[in-house]
């Protein structure tokens, strides 16, 4: 007749043999020696299970209610508020009178009964046994992590406001790309000739943004030579790699696939480029009109009107730091 066990023993009675092949060693069984006056030389050689194997099926059934997590590898009480150690003593005390208080189970309930003998025959090895079991608990319950603190989250954007913030995007976008083109112009302005006396404003204008379409186009030119420059570093590093390696040493290697050569000293940054040309860092060609707005600004003089043309009148150089 199967004995009635409580119910954190449960478990336990239905664990069985069968994995002394476990790959970790906290899962493979532990074999002690116990005094016994019917064993050979007076000993009793008892397998237990493993102390994590023993952990999910005596530990924890046996503290079930009670809210298990490690905290820095140590075995806690998580009460909501703090983690506390476990006690590992106290735990001890009333698991090792829960062992001893356990009834005899059948021939097939393997761990069960090999656990009740060593407690019946040396105690006090039962409960370093258990000691091990309980450090192992700490395996296998899920690891204390602190809460993410939350961020306020702003409310929601009413219509109004989210169309309030695309115009304002829109602003600096524009305003961001029409202090490029002023620049640009500036730039045109300190690079040629002073202006002065009756000047077209339209050959200006063919002038200057001429001028900034070129610089544009030049700084297109240097991002694209410094990007093959860094290919050509690339390939050549990968190349000197392979040559360094043992299958590099080979003359077959080096007859069908020449050497990269060393692509040398970079090309000049825009940045340099731009200093030493005066250009603008960021050129943007402006529309005529605009162009027109932003020379006259300048200039602190609007064109004037003379035989189907306009034009602006100097009377005095501009500076070249406008």
């Amino acid at each position: 007749m199967t004995p009635e066990v409580p119910l954190f023993a449960a478990p336990l009675a239905a664990l069985r043999d069968g994995h002394r092949g476990a790959s970790h060693p906290l899962d493979r069984p532990v074999t002690l020696l116990a005094p016994d006056d019917y064993g050979p030389d007076g000993l009793a050689r008892i397998e237990l299970e493993g102390p994590r194997r023993m952990a999910r099926a005596l530990v924890i059934p046996f503290l079930a209610g009670v809210a298990l997590v490690g905290v820095d590898g140590v075995l806690s009480v998580d009460t909501g508020d703090v983690r506390r150690p476990v006690k590992v003593d106290v735990v001890l005390d009333q698991l090792m009178r829960a062992v001893a208080d356990l009834p005899e189970g059948p021939a097939g309930w393997g761990p069960y009964n090999r656990l009740r003998r060593l407690h019946d025959l040396d105690a006090d090895q039962c409960r370093e046994y258990l000691r091990s079991v309980i450090a192992a608990t700490v395996r296998i319950v899920p690891a204390y992590r602190p809460p993410t603190p939350t961020k306020a989250r702003r409310p929601p954007l009413t219509l109004d406001q989210q169309r309030e913030a695309a115009r304002l995007r829109k602003a600096a976008s524009r305003d961001a790309l029409r202090a490029r083109e002023e620049a640009s112009v500036r730039a045109w302005l300190a690079e040629r000739d002073p202006l002065v006396g009756r000047v077209n404003a339209a050959e200006l204008a063919e002038e200057a943004l001429a001028w900034i379409e070129y610089a544009d186009a030049e700084r297109a030119a240097v991002t694209e030579d410094l990007e093959m420059h860094d290919d050509r570093i690339a390939a050549y590093l990968a190349d000197r790699r392979l040559r360094q390696s043992t299958l590099s040493s080979s003359e077959e290697l080096a007859r069908r696939r020449p050497a990269v050569d060393d692509p040398g000293d970079p090309p000049p940054t825009w940045e340099q480029v731009a200093a030493e040309n005066g250009y603008p860092l960021e050129p943007r060609t402006p529309l005529r009109r605009r162009f027109y707005e932003i020379l006259d600004g300048l200039l602190g003089h609007e064109r004037v009107r003379s035989h189907g043309a306009r034009y602006y009148v100097l009377d005095e150089p501009l500076p070249k730091d406008l």
